[in-house]
């Protein structure tokens, strides 16, 4: 549902429904024959509704956004989104439009043309699923936030949570992450569910089904800080996967550490199955941890883990590698 002046307008299976305060039209505009909808924003001065054709929206046949002004008697055009897939959720960010569409959390601007954000949720599986409810995305100050997930078969790699795409400063680029955990502190599992996602001033709720436990949890400024955090990289070989390359060092600069807060760096060479820690570095005041190797590689992944028990949390400046490319060396036979 969404307002526009004094009228209610209401997703109802392939009718939009208008309540205006005196009278209650279930069937006000009528969608083309087999379209549903599933997601209603406003943007300009249209109501968009993301619609699927299918027994559902992860079999969706066809897909369209259809865009209606409120005024005229019937929805003044569609946009077909069937390449991206069924839209799960749209919402308003800026002025834009942005939804996840498609069955692997793929985020878009825009329909017709769209931009594509991200393609899909990290560490998802591949062949794996996933789908977001309608109400399981809201902007705040510019940052989108995403309930991951209302359903997928991935319980063993997909990490799920509220996970916010933006960037706090334009000059910073902007990044998806996992901002916030149900208070259950699971994160993985197929019977996992967040149902809607809401801002309310400068608080954020969040609802959530963890098995047979439900909850409603409630993010608001000046709240301790979570009690950990991790970032690890994508794969890097130097664009040469075949190459070998000498790993000399990794360091993670930071403010100064406040008493409880602790910083340690972590790496994996050849894609082994876990990462392996340095040392955490945990003395108050300090700024920089960093590890040496002397190890070859020829694909590396880096990253590092962020701990506090005081409330507050590291801040983070930079973090690097030095390696040789050895190209002396030539290539492996």
């Amino acid at each position: 549902m969404v307002t526009v002046e004094d009228k209610l307008i209401i997703g109802n299976d392939s009718y939009l429904a208008v309540f205006d305060r005196a009278t209650y039209n279930p069937n006000k505009i009528l969608l083309d024959v087999g379209f549903k909808v599933r997601s209603i924003t406003k943007v300009n001065e249209y109501i968009v509704a993301s619609c699927y054709k299918g027994a559902s929206v992860d079999e969706a046949e066809e897909a369209r956004n259809y865009y209606w002004d409120t005024i005229s008697p019937s929805w003044n055009f569609p946009s077909d989104t069937t390449g991206m897939g069924a839209a799960n959720a749209l919402i308003n960010t800026g002025n834009k439009l942005r939804g996840v569409y498609g069955n692997r959390g793929g985020l878009y601007d825009g329909d017709s043309p769209a931009q594509k954000v991200f393609e899909h949720i990290p560490k998802l599986g591949r062949g794996k699923v996933l789908n977001i409810y309608p109400g399981a995305m809201a902007d705040m100050d510019g940052i989108t936030l995403i309930g991951i997930s209302g359903s997928t078969d991935d319980s063993t790699g997909l990490e799920q949570g509220i996970y916010a795409y933006g960037s706090e400063n334009s000059v910073i680029g902007e990044a998806l992450v996992l901002l916030h955990l149900i208070s259950t502190g699971t994160t993985q599992g197929a019977t996992l569910k967040i149902g809607m996602v809401r801002v309310f001033g400068d608080d954020i709720y969040y609802s959530w089904r963890d098995g047979s436990t439900y909850g409603v949890d409630k993010i608001s400024p000046g709240a301790n800080a979570a009690t950990s955090g991790v970032y690890e990289s994508l794969i890097f070989d130097n664009s040469d996967a075949d190459k070998s390359k000498l790993l000399i060092h990794q360091i993670s600069t930071f403010e100064a550490l406040a008493s409880g807060e602790s910083v340690t760096n972590k790496s994996k060479l050849e894609r082994t199955s876990s990462f392996t820690s340095g040392t955490a570095v945990s003395t108050v005041s300090a700024r920089r941890a960093k590890d040496l190797f002397n190890e070859r590689f020829k694909e590396l992944e880096v990253g590092f883990t962020i701990a506090s028990s005081g409330g507050t949390f590291p801040k983070l400046t930079q973090h690097e590698i030095l390696f040789n490319s050895l190209d002396e060396e030539g290539y492996n036979e």
